[in-house]
């Protein structure tokens, strides 16, 4: 008797091919679809463009297509019914979770947005995966009529054309109307950098030095305190304050708020908010007026656009001169391939996998600049300390501003300073804490510490859920020494203080002579009232300004009170 050619289902050999082809093209053609929308939608975040890295994307899309079929062709009988029920169920769920799903995540869909969905929609979402994936398995294994066979058959084919078609119609209209596929402006046309050139250099005379950890929140500061009280004591000369509240939540516009002192009112976009901040300081010029070399190292885009505004003022700065160049870009897309994955991924892996954004710093190269772009990396700055040390000039006094990575999720870094896959909240305050350490002891030997200015602190809070109002009250911590400070222990003061106080403390510690008056500091002053401006999104591009007045200790939710809602569109444009 002549053995029959079709599956269970009734998938001839034809049809088993092609069935192949399309199950192996909608995986593909989503993989493609990720790493397109990614590029093409935070187009102004990264400082590449996808034509950049268009031809090895391409090859991972071949690459899973061939993948597809050469897993799914070989099956045969009930087992390739099983094999294309499967692929047909991933390429929907896919389809649906990277597009409808994804409850609370960022622009990036990454940076732990994972874990920051309610409880009850993360079990929801991972149930769904398995219902669906039941349903479909029940469905192969368990029809018994022709009828029923055909329309689960065609069912299954109409996923994958309607996974393709959708997705292709998508790619077609972004295209068309869009620059999806232009190469990034050329940035030899006058743009401004700021580079790493003196970062480990400090002054003979007075130095300034602000440590600013990103999302440095009081809370991992008091849990460290709670393993260790004495954690912290090496500190010596400092002051550490319980109660001190930033103006911002998010990096963009609290590093160049607490750079300049020019608080954003959001009136205008981004990029004018950065002209006016850096253009229009007092600081940063009475600082250039005192003799003082100004190094600023800072991440492009969240804490400035184009540093034109700063010639004349900043050191550390650099004009491109022809472009730039892509080093290591197959990491690079391996990295875009990772997020465009983790986009489709159910709720419950991506609190496994928990990616980062920030994976795609440091692979741009502008060329005719003699030190690369400055791009936040704790671990390898603190083997480069380790290794070189501080280099001391003795021509002017030094202010330096470094933002660090810091308490940013998800935590890369561990208790001694190097990098981790596994970091937690206390391991990276720790981790933070021990390369500021090991500067401080820099310092120390060089005899540069006493008269040293030296301030750690965020540039703002832990960020819990960015899709709500805040559920208890928010902290910032700060250390801060003041200049001819050192060898007394470190003190704690309850002081309710802002960082209204920065630029007056460091003017009065450092003995600056100043155009306008700076008047209150963080040791001769509690203040009685308090602004903090919470950011929050409310859409995919929305985002609302919650202000909220602190009367009293910050620490008792009982005394935070909003005072007024702005919705103010995109925040970044």
């Amino acid at each position: 008797m002549r053995k029959s050619l079709t599956t269970p289902l009734g998938f001839s050999f034809k049809s088993r091919m092609i069935s192949s082809v399309l199950g192996g093209l909608s995986i593909a053609l989503t993989l493609f679809v990720g790493v397109f929308e990614l590029c093409v939608g935070n187009a102004e975040e990264l400082e590449f463009a996808l034509v950049d890295v268009l031809g090895r994307v391409l090859l991972w899309v071949l690459l899973v297509l061939v993948l597809g079929v050469a897993l799914l062709l070989p099956l045969k009988g009930k087992a390739f019914d099983v094999g294309v029920a499967v692929v047909a169920w991933l390429a929907l769920m896919c389809f649906l979770q990277g597009n409808f799903l994804n409850i609370g995540v960022s622009s990036l869909a990454a940076d732990g947005m994972g874990m920051k969905v309610h409880p009850v929609w993360e079990v929801g979402n991972g149930v769904l995966w398995l219902a669906v994936l039941v349903a479909v398995l029940w469905g192969v294994l368990r029809v018994k009529s022709d009828s029923g066979k055909e329309w689960l058959r065609m069912g299954l084919m109409f996923v994958f054309v309607l996974v393709i078609g959708v997705q292709t119609v998508g790619l077609v209209t972004t295209s068309l109307t869009s620059n999806a596929f232009s190469p990034k402006e050329n940035p030899d046309t006058g743009r401004y950098i700021l580079t790493e050139e003196n970062l480990l250099e400090v002054s003979a005379k007075d130095n300034i030095l602000i440590f600013v950890i990103d999302s440095f929140d009081a809370d991992y500061v008091d849990e460290v305190l709670v393993e260790d009280p004495t954690y912290f004591d090496h500190l010596d000369g400092f002051t550490y304050y319980h109660d001190n509240l930033s103006w911002y939540t998010r990096t963009f516009p609290a590093a160049a708020s607490m750079i300049t002192g020019v608080p954003n009112d959001f009136s205008s976009s981004a990029g004018a908010y950065f002209d006016k901040a850096y253009g229009e300081s007092s600081f940063l010029r009475d600082l250039k007026a005192n003799d003082y070399k100004i190094n600023l190292y800072i991440d492009d885009y969240y804490a400035y656009r184009d540093a034109k505004v700063m010639q004349g003022v900043v050191d550390n700065l650099s004009q491109v001169q022809a472009g730039y160049t892509i080093e290591d870009e197959s990491l690079l897309v391996l990295h875009l391939v990772g997020v465009a994955a983790y986009r489709y991924m159910p709720i419950p892996l991506k609190r496994v996998f928990d990616l980062s954004t920030e994976s795609f710093k440091g692979f741009v190269k502008y060329n005719g600049v003699e030190y690369p772009l400055y791009v936040s990396n704790d671990a390898v700055y603190f083997e480069t300390l380790k290794e070189s040390g501080l280099q001391v000039q003795s021509l002017q006094n030094q202010y330096m501003f470094i933002h660090m990575e810091g308490c940013h999720t998800p935590y890369r870094l561990d208790e001694d300073g190097k990098a981790t896959s596994v970091g937690t909240a206390v391991s990276t305050t720790k981790g933070c804490m021990t390369i500021i350490a090991g500067y401080i002891n820099e310092l120390k030997r060089l005899g540069l510490y006493e008269n040293a200015t030296i301030v750690v602190t965020g540039d703002h809070p832990g960020r819990y859920n960015d899709y709500e109002n805040l559920p208890h009250p928010t902290r910032t911590a700060l250390f801060f020494k003041p200049k001819g400070v050192s060898g007394v222990p470190l003190a704690f003061s309850d002081s309710p203080v802002s960082q209204d106080l920065l630029l007056s403390s460091i003017v009065a510690s450092a003995g600056l002579e100043t155009s306008q008056p700076y008047e209150e500091t963080y040791w001769d002053t509690a203040m009685t009232s308090r602004t903090y401006q919470f950011l929050k999104n409310t859409g995919a591009t929305d985002y609302t300004v919650v202000t909220y007045e602190i009367t009293g200790d910050s620490r008792d939710f009982a005394n935070w009170r909003i005072t007024k809602e702005d919705n103010i569109g995109f925040l970044y444009e």
